[in-house]
């Protein structure tokens, strides 16, 4: 993943070079986003481990997660190469809660036990950075066109969830999405109050990747039942939303997404 990383950036750099002698500051665009976006992910991690005493003491954890929620503040930076490739950066950061829920058993000779216990847990303010591209595909009938977006975002982040009789969890994730939308709209101009506003629809896959490490202590006393794993979600989703031109430099897009992901989409644009 590091290889494709770097070779995205180099290439982003070459392109950005090349047109480096005859930059133009019109092309520059600077937005500001809001994501808050409910996101279908499916998580199951079993541990067990054993502590040596005379019968031995067998431990078994079992988290759950069913869904996200990933509240974003992104900016993006973008420099239109043409009307088919505007390349861009992101820099913000991410709220994710997750709704989770643990099994915690014990075995001891010929005593057992387990418990139910649910908890959010809270990622906070993480720095989230990213890539991507957008543009025009081709236009359509009826003056219809067909456009892309296509984004990674990174970020890592940990939390800790306190349970019953002392037992605790630490849970370390690196987070990565992957998120390709399709997006057809159509100008509509106006020119009174604003100078056009372009409804649009389309659809998203998204990969979620989640290289997870989950350590729960049990008592507050007994030894760590580790887990690691590399979680990914596969989400299919539909785009609605419209575009409004304030005037030549200011754009404000707002829109909602449907099915795996839900949720809203709030940006504005300022082109230079």
């Amino acid at each position: 993943m590091k290889k494709v990383i770097i070779g995205i950036l180099v290439v982003m750099g070459l392109m950005f070079a090349g047109n480096a002698l005859a930059f133009d500051s019109s092309r520059l665009s600077a937005t500001l986003e809001y994501n808050n976006v409910d996101k279908d992910f499916e998580m199951n991690l079993t541990a067990k481990d054993t502590v040596p005493l005379f019968f031995p003491l067998n431990l078994t954890t079992n988290m759950q997660v069913e869904e996200i929620e990933v509240e974003q503040m992104l900016v993006k930076l973008g420099y239109k190469l043409n009307e088919n490739i505007t390349p861009y950066i992101l820099l913000g950061n991410t709220n994710m809660k997750m709704d989770t829920s643990y099994n915690l058993g014990a075995t001891w000779w010929f005593l057992s036990g387990s418990w139910n216990t649910s908890t959010d847990l809270n990622f906070n303010q993480e720095f989230t950075w990213g890539i991507g591209s957008e543009g025009k595909i081709i236009e359509l009938p009826y003056e219809i066109n067909l456009g892309y977006d296509s984004r990674a975002t990174w970020f890592s982040a940990e939390d800790d969830a306190d349970f019953i009789f002392g037992s605790t969890n630490h849970l370390d994730v690196d987070y990565n999405e992957i998120s390709i939308s399709l997006i057809a709209d159509k100008k509509f101009e106006i020119n009174k109050v604003v100078q056009s506003i372009s409804p649009y629809f389309g659809v998203n896959y998204t990969r979620i990747n989640m290289d997870i490490e989950s350590r729960t202590k049990m008592l507050g006393i007994l030894n760590d039942v580790v887990v690691e794993d590399d979680v990914h979600s596969n989400n299919f989703s539909l785009l609605v939303g419209a575009k409004c031109q304030i005037n030549d430099n200011l754009s404000i897009k707002v829109g909602g997404t449907f099915l795996d992901n839900k949720g809203v989409q709030i940006a504005g644009t300022w082109q230079f």
